[in-house]
């Protein structure tokens, strides 16, 4: 198996065994029943030294191709839907959305006949911005009380750190939450792709990943802790859509500009969104919600249920030993909780 995402593996990240590194300029041959392997051009297919067997070629590709159903895709909508769960399709969909208003401002006659014809344009972008921007705002307390509370941000990352795990051994993750203590993850299925599913649900995969994950955090620190879909990150992307959606009312409706200007400022909006939103949110991560300087970490228990609408979530309780300016550890618990 051959990751390419930039990471040196010593341990494979599905079966947790020692990876075995190979010269791709060279044929490799491996025992179809022992773990010998034999890395070298050989006039003939090579047999085991132990098994008696012959081996069998591996080819492998340093980029290999995407999967079956990634090329070829599983179906449309599941394309589409990707696209408008990212930050630019999120931006294209606001500024397509936001257009009729900002065209307001192209002649005042228009914008008065608008504003009578199609009230609604300009009502629903400043309620949503406005019920967005009020919503952060109310949640900003709990927000400092976050960032103070360093043993949360740490558990936070672990979350993260432990997606990263999940995914790479097969499992569909559908979110996580963070709290005081522990953190929840919500599962599609117990059942990894192509596995079968085991009869006491995937408890030992989600500690085994959490382990793993906790043990590359404080060796790689912040490359698993940092996460694309974290509630920061699409925190930010609304908070700037709403901006952008309050800035296109108003635009339209005191100002008279060109069309050429008009354009511009729309272009603007769209790269404001779909470029700034995610680098925005990763420093948020970095800077406030998910912290990585902690001596060690545990699992203590791993509870699984099923919610009201019968999905897999896990609770993971974790004890987290934090490291003080003068080097001692500190195990007071924490008093605070993050969503």
């Amino acid at each position: 198996m051959i990751l390419g995402d930039g990471v040196a593996y010593t341990f494979c990240p599905v079966c947790d065994a020692q990876v075995d590194w190979v010269d791709l300029r060279a044929p490799v041959w491996c025992c179809p029943t022992c773990d010998e392997m034999v890395n070298e051009a050989r006039p003939t297919p090579p047999s085991c030294t132990r098994c008696a067997l012959a081996m069998n070629e591996i080819h492998a590709w340093e980029r290999p191709p995407p999967p079956k159903h990634v090329s070829e895709g599983t179906s449309r909508t599941d394309r589409i839907r990707t696209l408008f769960e990212s930050p630019v399709g999120i931006a294209l969909f606001a500024v397509v959305s936001l257009a009729p208003a900002l065209s307001f401002s192209l002649d005042p006659r228009w914008r008065w006949l608008g504003l009578a014809q199609f009230l609604p344009v300009v009502l629903i972008p400043l309620i949503l911005g406005s019920f967005i921007i009020g919503s952060i705002a109310a949640s900003l307390r709990e927000l400092r009380d976050l960032i103070k509370d360093r043993r949360t941000r740490i558990i936070h990352g672990i979350e993260h750190a432990t997606v990263a795990m999940l995914l790479r051994r097969g499992f569909q993750v559908r979110g996580g939450q963070t709290d005081n203590g522990y953190f929840k993850l919500w599962l599609e299925s117990d059942q990894r792709k192509g596995k079968r599913k085991p009869k006491d649900g995937a408890t030992e995969a989600v500690r085994r990943a959490c382990s793993k994950a906790i043990e590359k955090l404080r060796t790689e620190k912040w490359s698993l802790a940092i996460h694309p879909k974290c509630g920061t990150t699409w925190m930010v992307l609304f908070l700037l859509a709403s901006i952008v959606a309050i800035a296109s009312v108003a635009i339209g409706l005191f100002t008279t500009l060109s069309p050429k200007t008009l354009v511009a400022i729309v272009g603007t909006f769209f790269a404001f969104l779909a470029l700034g939103s995610r680098p925005l949110g990763y420093l948020l991560q970095r800077t406030m919600t998910i912290a990585v300087d902690f001596k060690g970490a545990r699992v203590k228990r791993i509870t699984r249920r099923l919610d009201e609408r019968d999905v897999v979530c896990y609770y993971v309780h974790l004890q987290v030993d934090l490291e003080d300016d003068n080097g001692s550890i500190e195990q007071t618990r924490s008093t605070k909780s993050a969503a």
